[in-house]
């Protein structure tokens, strides 16, 4: 009899102890699915973030690049009016502006979305280049 209730103990115990780990197995999953699902709520969220600083970045550029074409419009009509000797040394540095806005026109528009830290490193270089180019501007209509 001790023994037949040692085996119904044991039997019970282990039973207990399977039914008891399927549930926390169980909810070990759900609790992880959560975890995903909330962590791809917040990556989502972060990537909207990441895609609308490009996209508000990008309009800025392109309106200072389009400024940037107007002041060189203007440049070129104030060149037509000097004299020969002006001419002749101030096309050349409207034209390597011209060149120069281009290329960062050029350069915003090709760029592709390749992680945060890619982007943050574009646009600082890209700020630099768009901040030398303002300076430059400055420098020339001063002069002119």
């Amino acid at each position: 009899m001790k023994i037949s209730i040692l085996k119904l103990t044991t039997v019970v115990f282990i039973t207990g102890t399977i039914l008891i780990s399927c549930n926390t197995t169980t909810q070990k999953a759900d609790n992880v699915q959560s975890a995903d699902s909330e962590t791809n709520n917040h990556l989502d969220t972060l990537s909207a973030e990441y895609v609308t600083e490009i996209d508000t970045f990008k309009k800025q550029t392109s309106d200072k690049i389009s400024a940037n074409n107007q002041i060189i419009s203007n440049l070129r009509v104030k060149l037509k009016h000097a004299t020969k000797e002006t001419k002749a040394g101030y096309e050349k540095a409207v034209d390597e502006l011209d060149r120069k806005n281009g290329e960062l026109k050029k350069k915003m528009e090709v760029y592709k979305a390749e992680g945060k830290e890619k982007w943050k490193i574009f646009k600082t270089d890209f700020g630099k280049d768009i901040d030398t180019l303002d300076n430059e501007f400055k420098k020339l209509t001063a002069k002119l």
